[in-house]
């Protein structure tokens, strides 16, 4: 059991930073108005409710990624079954996308996906994972 929490915690941290790292690579293609502090939640706030599509899009594919990786890694470090470990992982990307929504108001359709996403996009996990580990214990990492 405690392998498996360290095995989420791992996930999430890796999960967290490929989320930066792409939410960073996005900063020079559409980057936060001068002056705006991201350490500051109130005018964080103000400026989500008028950012422009692809602000949300570099966010929406920093999530993407952050959830397929974070559910790979968390059923490599588990082992089998890997889609139930995919699925935890997804269901508690579920609950921090919900607190995060919480904390920072956003626009209704990004709200919607970031509540919608999680689960189906943890789905692929097993199947990127089982490539990873290799070909040669493959059978050994499925759940079928």
């Amino acid at each position: 059991m405690w392998g498996n929490v360290l095995s989420a915690m791992a996930a999430f941290a890796i999960a967290g930073i490929l989320v930066m790292a792409v939410e960073a690579s996005g900063n020079p293609v559409c980057p936060l108005r001068a002056g705006l502090d991201p350490g500051d939640w109130q005018p964080l706030k103000e400026y989500i409710q008028v950012a422009l599509l692809d602000v949300f899009l570099f966010v929406l594919l920093a999530h993407s990624d952050g959830l397929l990786a974070g559910g790979s890694v968390f059923g490599l470090l588990s082992g089998p079954p890997l889609t139930r470990f995919a699925v935890s992982y997804g269901i508690l990307a579920l609950i921090m996308a919900g607190l995060t929504l919480i904390a920072i108001p956003h626009p209704i359709w990004i709200a919607i996906l970031s509540l919608v996403l999680p689960i189906p996009l943890s789905l692929p996990s097993p199947r990127i994972a089982t490539g990873i580990h290799g070909t040669a214990r493959t059978a050994q990492y499925t759940d079928e």
